[in-house]
């Protein structure tokens, strides 16, 4: 998790630059590690906001990544979940409902759920 208030403060810099010095580093650790599946999934993670998705489009290629490294069906699922939404931001409904198509677990049921609700109401 990214604290970016607390580190702004702390760098003396502003929040946003604090989101992508992390994101920086966990690219770096990244090529040091190139199947972390960990590392992956934390910096896709970065890319939310509270008020929604940064950087769509390169959130969506951090999910990819993610897929391709998860090492079971749980963190699978839950990335297709993610890249659910990530198209969703993008107005992408049919590659999203493709990734709802992949989600079968009943932990996720609720969750995909509210993205196909979502999905319903796009016009």
């Amino acid at each position: 998790r990214l604290y970016p208030k607390v580190a702004a403060r702390h760098y003396a810099v502003g929040s946003g630059e604090v989101t992508e010095m992390a994101r920086s580093l966990y690219r770096k650790a990244l090529k040091l590690d190139p199947t972390n599946f960990d590392l992956a999934e934390d910096l896709a993670q970065s890319y939310y906001t509270p008020t929604g998705i940064d950087q769509p489009t390169e959130a969506l290629s951090a999910w990819k990544r993610a897929a391709v490294l998860t090492p079971s069906s749980f963190e699978r699922e839950g990335v297709a979940l993610h890249l659910a939404r990530v198209h969703l931001a993008l107005d992408q409904p049919e590659q999203a409902r493709g990734e709802l198509d992949l989600v079968t677990l009943p932990l996720y049921r609720k969750l995909r759920k509210e993205i196909e609700e979502q999905l319903d109401e796009e016009p």
